[in-house]
């Protein structure tokens, strides 16, 4: 029978996909309890409900060699069963993706969701259009901080819509950038006179220092959704990246693009007050963490570059509206 036979070959793409994702899921998660923002092992109850459900079909297509209202019945069951074991294939395979990449960033010394949130100074700094506190230094933990190194304050910034900063719900997040302790921290606070001349200068030595880690600290001003944010930094990064990697659409720097942006899809709402750090490293890797829990380390010279070019570079996403750039601490006139 010609219905009989579809839905055979569907069930056996869609078992053929299962299959080998339970497995991999399985074997890659072994001990390992990180909990997830969906549950695969609610999957597999689905995929027996396609098991009987293909078996009542064929059930009924034998009873019925010429179809009928009982076949047509159990289509729409077994056609969302298979969308739901399709589904629990994907979530095993991310899952299994999720636990490599946290094994591997183990492996090379990075970052554990069990690091503690950084350390922060009383001392503050008030960015101007949301009130948001920025701590004039923050202390890494040891394992994400490059061995608890002390980052300074440089200054804040607002991210807004069209540059009309004055309504709150034009404002997505503040933020503020941070330089590791160390020569560049020193020459760069103000009051040693030592520092860059202009802004433009400072903004290109925060792209061009070698050896010193930086960090953006980005505070939600509002309720924002994940995927908002997420397809932001693709559409700020996607060029950039793609003219770091001599114009191809595909390469190293677009596969980390990808997994940085996963974080972003993975939140369903980034509540008011929620803080979002990333941090380069001297080693090139880019630390991502959500209110102090390690969400990716990432090596990729290709994405930090092209990160802190989207906030810093000639023309980066405040070069329209000079109301939300960075100010710089030397700026402040009432800064502790």
């Amino acid at each position: 029978m010609t219905s009989l036979k579809a839905w055979r070959q569907l069930y056996r793409a869609v078992s053929s996909r299962v299959g080998p994702a339970s497995r991999e899921w399985r074997s890659a998660r072994g001990d390992n309890q990180v909990a997830r923002h969906y549950c695969p092992q609610a999957f597999p109850g689905l995929l027996a409900a396609t098991n009987a459900a293909f078996s009542t079909v064929q059930d009924c297509s034998l009873a019925n060699p010429r179809g009928g209202a009982r076949t047509g019945s159990i289509v729409p069951l077994l056609g969302l069963a298979a969308a739901a074991a399709s589904l629990y294939a994907s979530a095993a395979s991310m899952e299994a993706e999720n636990l490599r990449e946290e094994a591997d960033a183990q492996d090379r010394g990075g970052c554990s969701p069990s690091d503690a949130p950084p350390l922060e100074s009383a001392e503050a700094l008030a960015e101007k259009f949301t009130g948001i506190q920025f701590p004039l230094q923050v202390r890494m933990s040891k394992k994400c901080g490059e061995g608890g190194q002390q980052y300074h304050l440089l200054g804040t910034a607002v991210r807004c819509m069209l540059g009309a900063c004055s309504y709150k719900y034009a404002r997505a997040y503040a933020v503020g950038v941070y330089i590791e302790e160390g020569q560049e921290a020193r020459r760069w606070l103000p009051g040693n006179g030592a520092g860059p001349a202009t802004t433009e200068a400072l903004r290109r030595e925060l792209l061009a220092a070698v050896g010193a880690g930086r960090m953006l600290r980005l505070v939600m001003d509002r309720d924002v959704d994940g995927h908002h944010i997420a397809k932001g930094f693709d559409r700020s990064l996607i060029p950039r990246v793609r003219e770091r990697q001599g114009g191809f659409k595909k390469g190293d720097g677009k596969n980390a693009l990808k997994q940085f942006t996963k974080v972003f899809y993975s939140e369903k709402i980034l509540k008011k007050g929620t803080k979002v750090e990333l941090l380069w490293r001297p080693d090139n890797s880019l630390v991502t963490s959500i209110d102090g829990r390690v969400a990716s380390v990432i090596y990729s010279p290709i994405l930090c570059q092209s990160l802190f070019d989207v906030y810093f570079g000639s023309d980066n996403i405040f070069s329209k509206y000079n109301n939300t750039a960075f100010q710089f601490l030397g700026q402040y006139e009432d800064r502790p």
